[in-house]
């Protein structure tokens, strides 16, 4: 891949730092960050806009703040911004041809708390088209290419913003997650994304998939900048309050076995539990049903809710989206009004559930992908030796449940497969459990990696 390495790349709390003693500046940071684009977006396809003028005239704003003495948490950190997620005076199209004319004329909350925090936006991510699918693979911008892999997709519908994190273009990047939308891609190309609390983003300013359903989540190389990160978002610490060794009674439950697993993903489960056993007990004979059963129950909400949404130009103007897009939307008509009824109260039973099965001291933990590798144009997934599954079903399998619940969910990567593909593994906690899923994270981040070295 063309590019540079991220290694050399401050953190989002050590870049302030940086800037603030003047080791660099907001505007060296913006020019590293634009230089990095121009250099591998040909590639990769991560950016579908990117104002060069704008990005270094904030940043010049920021490095005059600073020098008048103002407090900026994020000042010098470098975004990509999801294309469905409004930046005022830009084209903010959702990868689609139906809203390529739309100019919103104010930031997404989202955007707003970054910027006001220092942050400075560089451009505009790829993404699935409408935010409906999982490869990034865009009908009218090109698909996104995983840095990780020739011929690899990154996943979606945020694989713009994955991309562009992981190979150096910005610091960090906000995607949206209804379905797994910030998980998936994050676990396919090493990074980190959570997908917080419903509703403890705002979502205003969003162009949506399914309201319901829909978060906007941070999209980093660390755990710690997502942390920092979600801080801004929030206006909360993400920091535990507690160290987990003074934790009582934690719980892990988990849900992924008897199933059809790729090998380097069921020894990195295995690995993640042992590793959490440090700090909890993990509970074999808890109630998981309702995460297969959440998997039918977000299908029917998230296409319900887009076609509702589409209606307006879901005939009138068929031609001008991607063919799986139009045929996902058209799936969503036809679903009824009681359909959607018994699916919502289906999904009342499952938060209902769920809360009782975790309590306040309980994580769901499960793989984000029941294998490693997703290539391009192909249909189907490998999971376990000799079984090959279709890759939409196989994607949603463990990544729909925190949706229908509403809960925090954190991909991290955990393992990798024999060509250094990672495995990622999503912890889910009950609502405002961020801080807690930071904590175990890290935990695991630091025992993993001493007996998992990447190859």
């Amino acid at each position: 891949m063309t590019g540079f390495s991220t290694a050399a790349l401050p953190g989002v709390r050590e870049l302030p730092e940086r800037i603030r003693t003047g080791v660099t500046s907001a505007v060296a940071e913006v020019e590293r960050s634009l230089a990095a684009i121009d250099a591998a977006n040909d590639e990769l396809r991560a950016f579908v806009r990117v104002d060069h003028q704008a990005a270094l005239d904030a940043a010049r704003r920021v490095d005059r703040a600073l020098a008048g003495g103002a407090s900026l948490p994020l000042a010098g950190v470098t975004v990509g911004v999801k294309d469905n997620i409004d930046v005022a005076g830009r084209r903010t199209s959702a990868g689609s041809r139906i809203l390529r004319d739309r100019v919103p004329a104010a930031d997404a909350p989202a955007v707003a708390r970054l910027t006001a925090a220092g942050a400075i936006v560089v451009g505009s991510t790829n993404m699935h088209e409408f935010a409906l699918g999982g490869t990034s693979d865009n009908p009218h911008w090109g698909p996104v290419a995983n840095p990780l892999g020739p011929g690899l997709s990154p996943g979606g519908s945020s694989g713009g913003s994955a991309v562009a994190v992981a190979a150096g273009l910005c610091t960090i990047a906000l995607g949206t997650d209804t379905c797994g939308s910030v998980r998936m891609p994050a676990s396919l190309t090493r990074t980190v994304g959570l997908r917080p609390t419903f509703g403890a983003v705002p979502v205003e300013g969003t162009v949506p998939l399914a309201p319901t359903l829909d978060t906007v989540g941070p999209m980093t190389r660390t755990i710690a900048d997502n942390a920092a990160v979600l801080e801004v978002l929030t206006a909360r610490p993400a920091a535990p309050d507690v160290p987990l060794s003074s934790s009582v009674g934690l719980r892990f439950v988990t849900a992924h076995e008897g199933d059809a697993l790729a090998q380097p993903v069921a020894e990195t489960m295995s690995a993640v539990l042992a590793a959490l056993d440090g700090v909890g007990r993990v509970d074999r004979a808890a109630d998981t049903g309702w995460v297969a059963e959440s998997v039918a129950i977000a299908e029917t909400m998230f296409l319900r809710e887009a076609a509702d949404y589409h209606a307006p130009w879901l005939h009138a103007r068929a031609t001008e989206y991607g063919d799986d897009v139009l045929a996902g939307l058209r799936v969503g008509a036809d679903i009824t009004p009681e359909q959607y009824a018994r699916a919502a109260d289906d999904r009342a039973a499952v938060v209902s559930r769920s809360l009782s099965v975790l309590g306040p001291d309980g994580v769901l933990v499960l793989p984000v992908f029941p294998f490693t590798r997703l290539e391009h144009g192909v249909e189907t997934v490998q999971t376990a030796a000799g079984t090959f599954e279709l890759s939409s079903p196989a994607m949603l399998r463990y990544n729909s449940v925190a949706a229908v619940a509403g809960f925090p969910a954190l991909s991290v990567p955990a393992g990798h497969d024999a060509d250094g593909l990672p495995a990622g593994i999503q912890l889910v906690g009950p609502p405002g459990g961020e801080a807690r899923l930071y904590a175990l994270a890290t935990h695991l981040t630091e025992h993993l990696d001493a007996r998992n070295p990447r190859k």
